[in-house]
C-alpha cells in the first residue's frame, strides 16, 4: 500500500520473457527500463471511482481509485477487493465479471478471507474504518459489524483470522489491538500498545506459531516524524506479551517469518531482523534513502540460501541475506518518490517462474529472485500501490490500482 497525502489527523493506533537490458552501475546495482508491456491484460474492470467529485462518494481528493490488496478465494474462483467508493467488490477471478459488491466496508484496508473454506470477509467499514464488518463471501450480506470499545478509535483493520480460535485480530486508532471473536463479533481480548502512532501493521499481523501473533505499532500520516515504533508479538489465545522490540521511527508494513528470524521494514530505511522466540535484535540494515513501507517476502534461493526481498520509496527492490541483512543485490525499477515514483507494493511470489511480481508507480514489474533481473513488465500508466495477489495455480495475477480499475493478468 503506498502512502498518499492524507487530509485526516491521526491519533495513536495501531508472458513472455523479454530482452534483459541490463544497464549496471555495480555488480549489485542495476536499472531496467521495459520500453513495452510483456505480461497480458486478462481484463480491466472499474471497481470505483477513477476521479473524484462531490457526487462519486470517494474519500476526498487525494484518494482515488484503490489501495486496498486483494483476496482470492481460489475454492470459488473468486476475488475480492475495497476501494475508495467504499465499496467491497466480489468478481470472476477470470473474468472480472461483477457477482456483487457491498457499500461500506471499501477503502484502502486489505479484505481478509476466512482461511479455513473462505467464506467469510473480513474488513473494516464506514470508510475511516468505524467498525470492523464480517460479510459473507457468497452474497455480500453484513453479518456483524463490531465497533472498537476505545472512544477515539477512528481506524480499525482486519489483521489475520485464526478460524481454529474463532478470531480475527484488529487494530485501531487508539493503540489498542484487539482479538474480536468471529461468531459475534464480540471483544475477545484487549491489549494495549503504549504507542503514539497507528498500526498499520495489523493489515497482516503474523502467526510465528500456532500461539503467537506479531504487530508492528507506531506509524504517522506525516511520515518522516519519529514515533517510536515497535514489534510486539502476543499469545493469541490469551493476548498477554510474548516479547516486544524497538524497530525504528514508523512502521506501515506487517512483519515477515524465516526460518529463524521475523523481519519488519522502517521509514527511515531500515531493515530489522529479530530472533523469533525472544525478539533479540540479529540485524539492522540500512537500505538506501528511501522509506520501506511494503511487507518483506523471504525466499530460497536455488543454492538454499534465504533472502529476504523489500521495496522502497527510493525506487529500488533490495535482497538481503536472511541470516545477517548483508546485500545480495539491489534493481532500480522506478524514480524516487520525490521525483514522483517510489515502491511501496509488497512482492507476491511465482514459484514456477521463480520470480516476484509487485506493483509499481506505471505498472507491474516481474523480477528474477536469483538475480534482480527485470523480465517483466506491464504498463498501466498509474500508481499501483496495492500488493497483487496470485492465484493457487500461479495462472492469475491480479492488482488494484489508482485509476480505479482492477487488472487481472495472465502468467
Amino acid at each position: 500500500m503506498m502512502m498518499k497525502k492524507k487530509l485526516i489527523s491521526l491519533c495513536c493506533i495501531f508472458s513472455t520473457v523479454s530482452s534483459k537490458t541490463n544497464l549496471r552501475s555495480s555488480t549489485h546495482e542495476k536499472f531496467f527500463q521495459l520500453a513495452d508491456s510483456n505480461l497480458k491484460m486478462a481484463y480491466k474492470v472499474l471497481i470505483g471511482c477513477n476521479g473524484w467529485s462531490l457526487t462519486k462518494e470517494c474519500w476526498n481528493p487525494f484518494f482515488v481509485g484503490s489501495d486496498s490488496s486483494p483476496a482470492i478465494s481460489d475454492a470459488h474462483d473468486e476475488v475480492i477487493v475495497g476501494s475508495y467508493d467504499n465499496f467491497i467488490y466480489n468478481l470472476n477471478l477470470q473474468t472480472g465479471e461483477l457477482n456483487w459488491k457491498t457499500k461500506g466496508s471499501g477503502g484502502e484496508d486489505s479484505p481478509k478471507l476466512s482461511p479455513s473454506d473462505g467464506s467469510f470477509i473480513y474488513a473494516w467499514g464506514n470508510l475511516q474504518g468505524a467498525t470492523l464488518d464480517k460479510i459473507n463471501r457468497s452474497d455480500g450480506r453484513l453479518i456483524w459489524s463490531a465497533k472498537s470499545p476505545s472512544g477515539n478509535a477512528d481506524i480499525t483493520t482486519a489483521g489475520a483470522v485464526d478460524d481454529s480460535l474463532s478470531l480475527v485480530f484488529a487494530g485501531t486508532s487508539s493503540g489498542k489491538f484487539y482479538a474480536v471473536n468471529t461468531f459475534d463479533g464480540s471483544i475477545a481480548w484487549t491489549y494495549d500498545m503504549g504507542c503514539k502512532g497507528e498500526m498499520w501493521g495489523t493489515l497482516g499481523p503474523l502467526s510465528i506459531s500456532d500461539s503467537t501473533v506479531c504487530v508492528g505499532a507506531g506509524g504517522n500520516a506525516i511520515p518522516y516524524l519519529n514515533m517510536d515504533a515497535k514489534l510486539v508479538c502476543l499469545d493469541k489465545a490469551s493476548g498477554n506479551l510474548v516479547w516486544e522490540a524497538p524497530a525504528g521511527k514508523q512502521i506501515q508494513s506487517r512483519p515477515s517469518l524465516g526460518s529463524e528470524l521475523i523481519f519488519v521494514g522502517d521509514y527511515s530505511g531500515h531493515l530489522f531482523g529479530y530472533e523469533t522466540s525472544t525478539g533479540k535484535l540479529a540485524f539492522d540494515s540500512k537500505l538506501g534513502g528511501g522509506i520501506l513501507e511494503g511487507s518483506p517476502i523471504v525466499l530460497n534461493q536455488q543454492s538454499g540460501n534465504e533472502i529476504v526481498l523489500v521495496d522502497s520509496w527510493d525506487g529500488l527492490i533490495y535482497a538481503v541475506n536472511a541470516q545477517d541483512g548483508s546485500l545480495n543485490w539491489k534493481t532500480q525499477v522506478a524514480q524516487s518518490k520525490n521525483d514522483g515514483g517510489g515502491l511501496g507494493s509488497s512482492p507476491v511470489y511465482h514459484t514456477g517462474r521463480k520470480t516476484v511480481f509487485f506493483g509499481q508507480p506505471s505498472g507491474i514489474s516481474e523480477l528474477e529472485i536469483e538475480s534482480g533481473l527485470q523480465v517483466g513488465f506491464f504498463e498501466t500508466g498509474v500508481q499501483c500501490g496495492s500488493s497483487p495477489a496470485l492465484s493457487k495455480d500461479e495462472t492469475m495475477l491480479v492488482i488494484a490500482c489508482e485509476d480505479g480499475y482492477l487488472y487481472g493478468i495472465h502468467v
